[in-house]
């Protein structure tokens, strides 16, 4: 055989490299978003960028809601660091190519969960990433290692040659050359393929054979120590990330922005009179309206959420001794609940880090939106009581 017809056998029959950049891209991916947590004193914390308020945002109209509140909201701390050590688990283990078909199941499993919870509100649907990476995990989970470069792969290869096997590997054969074989096969001419017919593969030497007891044996191991080192892989990383997790709230301190918002409760009142635009210094009017609470409840700095008449979150933050706006808590990028990050006066949003300025009127600095959170008048009366105007 010549060296060009040993070059072309040796080709592989798919072209498994087409699937390395998805393999990369995902492994990278979830490893930086399960680091991202980890590292993050803020994402274990009950601030508004914490796991606790992601979770209450996702579950709010997700058709899973119900199973974030039964399972993730009762225990916010737990929940969040398991979901932060299998992202990256899961990249490392696509990276490296070990359990690889596990691992690409674990991917769609949670990109799926996102798809149902973070991006639901997001429209139209293709928008989200989430639903685009739980197809590319599909591809992973169908292909597995492929023959690429991988754990899975030298694994598999050592215990087959321990067993005393060959290569397992497909390769493509030109037809031309696969009739060749089969005429040298049988001469008399018994063999369709040989004379340009269709091959049935009836006593065709090229078919594959049922694995034998041997090579069924070395799947067997190589399956047991693949799922032995992802055992290992995933204890050593739940063990190294919660320490990560604790040594970063051990030292990033009050990186929560301060522990969320507090509640003003509403106290309806007649109305008295006219209404002003916004609660400031020179704009202070007596009772009327709705009561939300009253200035003393809000400390400079600081924000509480309150509900409009209309069933609505909302938010009032006090940026000065006599100025208090409110704004709509109501993200308007994918309709989750804003919170207030005491430490840098933002409201930020704990689904994609959208991040508002209240300072000026609630403008989109960050994130994935451009649009401001809606306005909401305010009153403050004479009495420092918080007022909103009654409709119509």
């Amino acid at each position: 055989m010549t060296t060009t017809d040993s070059t072309t056998l040796a080709r592989p029959a798919t072209r498994s490299l087409a699937i390395v950049p998805l393999r990369v891209f995902l492994g990278a991916t979830f490893v930086d978003a399960g680091l991202g947590k980890l590292l993050s004193a803020a994402y274990l914390g009950t601030g508004p960028r914490g796991f606790a308020a992601q979770a209450r945002g996702f579950a709010r109209g997700s058709p899973i809601g119900w199973l974030v509140r039964a399972v993730a909201l009762p225990h916010p701390m737990a929940a969040g660091l398991l979901l932060a050590v299998a992202e990256l688990a899961i990249g490392l283990l696509t990276l490296v190519g070990l359990a690889s078909r596990a691992a690409a199941a674990g991917g769609l499993a949670l990109s799926f969960t996102f798809f149902l919870t973070a991006s639901w509100h997001t429209r139209p649907f293709f928008y989200g990433p989430d639903l685009p990476f739980a197809a590319g995990w599909l591809v992973l989970l169908l292909a597995g290692h492929a023959g690429l470069p991988s754990l899975d792969r030298r694994l598999a290869r050592r215990q087959r040659v321990l067993a005393g096997l060959g290569d397992d590997r497909e390769v493509a054969v030109p037809l031309d050359r696969v009739q060749q074989v089969c005429a040298d096969a049988g001469r008399q001419g018994r063999c369709p393929g040989a004379i340009g017919r269709t091959c049935r593969g009836e006593q065709c030497p090229l078919t594959p054979r049922p694995a034998g007891p041997v090579a069924f044996d070395a799947s067997r191991r190589a399956l047991l120590v693949r799922g032995a080192l992802a055992a290992v892989a995933l204890t050593v990383t739940g063990v190294v990330g919660g320490g990560v997790a604790a040594a970063e709230r051990l030292l990033g301190g009050d990186a929560d922005g301060g522990g969320g918002l507090a509640s003003l409760p509403s106290q309806p009142t007649q109305p008295t009179r006219p209404s002003a635009r916004r609660a400031t210094p020179g704009n202070e009017q007596p009772p009327s309206g709705t009561r939300i609470g009253s200035l003393g409840d809000i400390a400079v700095g600081h924000a509480a959420a309150f509900t409009t008449p209309s069933g609505r979150p909302a938010v009032a933050v006090r940026l000065g001794e006599r100025q208090v706006v409110a704004f709509s808590a109501v993200c308007t990028h994918a309709g989750c609940t804003v919170g207030y990050d005491s430490g840098s006066r933002l409201l930020a949003c704990p689904c994609h880090g959208a991040e508002f300025d209240p300072a000026r009127g609630a403008a989109a600095v960050a994130g994935p939106t451009s649009t401001p959170l809606p306005a909401i008048t305010l009153h403050l009366a004479s009495d420092g009581g918080l007022y909103l105007p009654h409709s119509g």
